[in-house]
C-alpha cells in the first residue's frame, strides 16, 4: 500500500495541472471569440471611414467628379450609316476613339448609385442600346453551331474588351417584345448570355408604346410585362432602369418609379430620355435619375460632344480613382447635392 502512495500523489498532481491548463485554454478561447466578435472582419467591405483617400497629384490629374457624363444612345449597328444606324466599322472606331480619349465604360446602375470606380484621370461613359435590333446581338452559323457575329455590337465589344482588358464589358440593352434581337429561336440564349457577360437588360416597355397615352394601370402593365418577359428567358436578369420610348414618360411619375401588374412588380432606379446632351454628375444638384439625357451616337453628335469636352475639359467628369471620395475644384462645391454624398468623403483643391 505504501508503494502506491507516490503513484496516487503523482496522479492527483497530474490531474490538478491538467485542470489548470484546461481552464486557461477555455478562458483564452473565450477571450479570442469575444475579441473576434468586436473586431471588424478583414472580409468586410471598406468604407470611407476605414480607408484613407487615394493619394494623387491633384493639380496634374485635375479630377472633377461634378463634371458631365456621356450616356451614349445606339440603335442599329449594321453595314449602313444613317440617322438610326451606326456602321459596324464606325462603331469599332467609336470604341477606339473613346478609349484613347480616356473614357472607360460603367453601368447605368453604378452611375445612378454614384459607384463610379475607374482609374484616376479617366472619365465614365455609358453605353445604351435601344429597341433590341438585329445588329446589336446577332448569331451566325459557326463550325460548332451558332456563334456571336463579329460585326454585331456584342461581338465588337467582346473583341475590344479582349484586346483592352481595362475596358470593361458594360452596356444596357433596352429591348421590347415579343422578338428582341430579331432571331426568335435564340431569344433565351441571347438574354442569358447578356447577363452572363455582366451586361444588363433594360426596360423599354413590353411593346414600345408612348406611356403618356396610357392610363396609369396601362403604363404599369407595359413595364411589368417587360420585366416578366426578361426574367422568363433569363431568371437572373436584374431589370431596374427604363429607356422611355420616344423619350416620353407616363403622366403619373410615381408609376414610372415602381408598380405592379398581375403580381409582377417592377422598380426603376433610372429613366433615360432620348438623345440631347451629357448628363449631370450623380452628386450634382441638377441630377435627376428619372430624367437622364443621352447623346445619340451618330457621327455629328459624337463629334460635337467629344469636341466640346476637348475644348472645355473642366466640364468633363474626371475620376480621382477613389470610389469612396468625391473630389472636385473648390469653386464647384456649391453645386453639390449633400443628400447624394452618403458616406463618401468630399475632397477639394
Amino acid at each position: 500500500m505504501n508503494k502506491l502512495f507516490p503513484i496516487i500523489r503523482y496522479c492527483i498532481l497530474a490531474l490538478a495541472v491538467l485542470a489548470v491548463i484546461m481552464t486557461g485554454c477555455s478562458s483564452t478561447a473565450q477571450r479570442s471569440v469575444k475579441q473576434a466578435a468586436n473586431e471588424p472582419s478583414p472580409s468586410e467591405p471598406a468604407t470611407a471611414k476605414q480607408e484613407q483617400p487615394v493619394e494623387i497629384d491633384l493639380e496634374k490629374v485635375k479630377p472633377n467628379e461634378l463634371g458631365q457624363v456621356l450616356i451614349l444612345e445606339y440603335h442599329e449597328v449594321s453595314d449602313t450609316e444613317g440617322r438610326w444606324s451606326r456602321h459596324y466599322n464606325n462603331f469599332r472606331a467609336d470604341l477606339q476613339r473613346l478609349y484613347q480619349a480616356g473614357y472607360r465604360p460603367i453601368s447605368i446602375r453604378d452611375f445612378v448609385r454614384n459607384n463610379i470606380n475607374i482609374p484616376a484621370g479617366t472619365s465614365p461613359v455609358i453605353f445604351t442600346f435601344d429597341d433590341g435590333t438585329a445588329g446589336q446581338f446577332h448569331y451566325i452559323n459557326g463550325p460548332n453551331g451558332p456563334e456571336v457575329d463579329p460585326n454585331c455590337a456584342v461581338g465588337i465589344m467582346q473583341d475590344f474588351h479582349s484586346k483592352h482588358p481595362d475596358w470593361a464589358l458594360e452596356a444596357t440593352f433596352y429591348i421590347y417584345y415579343p422578338n428582341p434581337f430579331r432571331q426568335p429561336e435564340y431569344i433565351e440564349r441571347k438574354l442569358k448570355q447578356i447577363v452572363a457577360l455582366g451586361m444588363d437588360i433594360g426596360n423599354h416597355t413590353y411593346s414600345h408604346v408612348n406611356l403618356r397615352k396610357l392610363s396609369t394601370s396601362g403604363a404599369a402593365r407595359e413595364m411589368a410585362l417587360s420585366v416578366r418577359e426578361a426574367q422568363r428567358y433569363a431568371p437572373d436578369a436584374v431589370v431596374d432602369s427604363i429607356a422611355l420610348p420616344y423619350g416620353i414618360g407616363p403622366t403619373e411619375e410615381s408609376v414610372l418609379r415602381s408598380g405592379e401588374y398581375e403580381g409582377q412588380r417592377y422598380e426603376n432606379i433610372a429613366a433615360l430620355l432620348v438623345g440631347a446632351e451629357p448628363a449631370p454628375s450623380p452628386v450634382d444638384k441638377k441630377f435627376d435619375p428619372y430624367r437622364l439625357p443621352r447623346v445619340q451616337a451618330i457621327q455629328s453628335e459624337l463629334d460635337k460632344w467629344l469636341g466640346y469636352f476637348e475644348k472645355y475639359p473642366e466640364k468633363r467628369y474626371v475620376s480621382d480613382g477613389d470610389h469612396l471620395t468625391v473630389t472636385a475644384p473648390e469653386e464647384l462645391m456649391s453645386e453639390v447635392d449633400q443628400n447624394r454624398i452618403g458616406d463618401k468623403r468630399i475632397r477639394t483643391y
